[in-house]
């Protein structure tokens, strides 16, 4: 699956945003994470699928 590239920057926040929410990552990582809420509102099928993949 292919993901819009302009979706998932709106969905993408710094780190620093992050922090108060409890999705924070390493600072040295540099990541930027997408918090469990935007994916599965934009995403919904790739939330199913993650969900699969940990019961597994």
């Amino acid at each position: 699956m292919i993901l819009d590239e302009e979706l998932l920057d709106a969905a993408a926040m710094p780190n620093e945003a992050h922090i108060s929410t409890g999705y924070a990552a390493p600072a040295s990582s540099g990541a930027f994470t997408v918090p469990e809420t935007k994916v599965r509102r934009l995403f919904p099928e790739v939330w199913i699928w993650h969900q699969a993949e940990e019961t597994e």
